[in-house]
């Protein structure tokens, strides 16, 4: 096992001490990875878990990165941002339309975008 300064954990294989095939890492705020390394990065197939083990992001990755198109909680919570802002964008809409109120357009852009 490998303890970084970051406080992140590594358990499972390595080459050239470098995180590499099988392995699990376990960040600090009790999020995880289970899946396969390379070089010591997010490689092949795997898996990461909330701190509450709910599977956030699931498939191939590449670099560190999910290249997979899965059904992930961060997928589902991206669509709902994205209707609650249509939602909120034809709300105005008809709010400036029917009582002539005038909406600052740039700095609604700036309110909508996520943290």
């Amino acid at each position: 096992m490998a303890i970084y300064r970051t406080g992140v954990r590594y358990e499972g294989g390595f080459e050239k001490n470098k995180p590499s095939g099988d392995g699990i890492q376990l960040m600090t705020d009790g999020s995880k990875y289970i899946g396969q390394f390379h070089k010591g990065m997010k490689n092949g197939k795997g898996t990461y878990y909330s701190p509450g083990g709910q599977i956030l992001e699931e498939g191939n990755w590449d670099d560190d990165k999910c290249s997979s198109e899965g059904d992930g909680l961060l997928d589902v919570c991206e669509w709902i941002f994205k209707i609650a802002v249509f939602v909120i964008g034809i709300y105005l809409f008809y709010l400036s339309a029917l009582s002539n109120v005038k909406i600052n357009h740039k700095e609604l852009k700036k309110l909508m975008e996520p943290a």
